[in-house]
């Protein structure tokens, strides 16, 4: 049973990586470029008015 739970986990995973990368793509966003921007602003402590998430 374990097995099973680990290998649906990992579908799930697998698909939710390829829906998020496909929705992302043809609206020219680069998920590196946006985990940049966060840590940057992060670091800045204005990243929605606050000091750290």
């Amino acid at each position: 049973m374990f097995t099973w739970i680990l290998i649906i986990g990992g579908v799930l995973l697998f698909l939710g990586l390829a829906w998020t990368t496909i929705g992302m793509a043809p609206k020219g966003v680069d998920a590196e470029d946006v985990r940049n921007i966060k840590r940057d602003n992060a670091a800045r402590g204005d990243y929605y008015g606050g000091a750290g998430m």
